[in-house]
């Protein structure tokens, strides 16, 4: 699936928990610099990413980071489904660690037993996540740890796996608020979704493609159902961005584009809380459709660019 822009936030910045800012430009760059070693063991890799460090907040950010730098998705055993069948031998944490790659319920395993070895409290978290595709629902694991007697919510495989370019970290997944963390990952137990309610299991399937830039250029809920149709030529969407953005879409067919936002004439209504586009130009069909939200260059050497923040099943009828 082609999305409008890949989802990174590079490592210096400064992202909060729930709402109290904390600045991990320090350890951010200490990981960075370290010297990658398959040949270490889990206990001295613990000792050289956490001593020193002055809380567990501070540890549980060097433990996430250098998982999501030096371990990789093991997209050849995903794609063959070779986990799925008899007999396959699921990695122990330390042949992780040397091998440097596995599936999620191997790294989130590699995880729990360093931040187990760090001193702090971790579980591994069985559940669905989205899948490439609005509707498509995968099997996942990521994990939950408990700093000042607290659970918060991580995915180090979602970290690296996420559109990635080498050492950069998508920081969404770090101690992600459970109201938006629940936006793509659904916990077996309701325990692990750290809310009083949570979504149905025919509910997260209806649900789109929700990217984390939706949760920093809009303001309003995440739409509930992946489907949109269109009949007449029209289609209306919510106008999901900022009062002073501007949203925009991309229409896709298979590995086309079909149409995208300079293609598409729109009018945003009086209130400001529908755009409009005219497809009377595109055959009737399935598509998907990629709504983002404009965002300008800065500083003179900067480019504008389109975030993707969310993606639909586009019905033409």
């Amino acid at each position: 699936m082609k999305l409008l822009t890949n989802c990174i936030f590079l490592f210096f910045l400064v992202p909060c928990v729930y709402g109290q800012k904390i600045d991990y430009s320090a350890i951010d760059a200490r990981v960075w610099a370290m010297k990658n070693d398959p040949s270490i063991d889990l206990k001295k890799q613990v000792s050289e990413l956490t001593n020193g460090l002055a809380n567990n907040f501070l540890k549980t950010r060097a433990i996430f980071d250098w998982v999501a730098l030096n371990i990789k998705y093991d997209w050849e055993t995903y794609n063959n489904k070779e986990n799925e069948q008899p007999g396959y031998v699921f990695k122990s944490p330390a042949m992780v660690l040397n091998q440097r790659i596995g599936i999620c319920s191997e790294i989130s395993g590699l995880v729990k037993e360093m931040f187990t070895t760090a001193g702090i409290e971790c579980v591994i978290v069985e559940g669905t996540a989205s899948g490439m595709r609005p509707g498509d629902i995968d099997a996942h694991a990521w994990n939950a740890v408990k700093l000042n007697n607290k659970w918060y919510l991580m995915d180090c495989t979602w970290a690296r796996t996420m559109p990635m370019k080498n050492a950069e970290v998508e920081f969404f997944y770090f101690l992600t608020p459970p109201e938006q963390f629940i936006a793509s990952h659904r916990p077996q137990d309701k325990k692990w979704s750290l809310l009083d309610q949570m979504i149905s299991v025919d509910g997260f399937s209806a649900l789109p493609i929700i990217d984390p830039y939706f949760f920093k250029y809009s303001s309003k809920s995440y739409p509930l159902k992946s489907t949109l149709n269109v009949k007449n030529g029209k289609l209306v969407v919510d106008n999901y961005v900022k009062a002073d953005s501007k949203q925009y879409i991309q229409i896709e067919s298979g590995n086309d584009i079909i149409s995208d936002y300079m293609g598409t004439s729109q009018s945003t209504s009086a209130d400001n809380t529908t755009v409009s586009y005219d497809l009377k130009e595109i055959p009737k069909g399935e598509y998907l459709l990629n709504v983002g939200v404009y965002v300008p260059a800065e500083g003179e050497d900067g480019l504008d660019e389109i975030k993707t923040m969310l993606v639909f099943n586009l019905i033409i009828e």
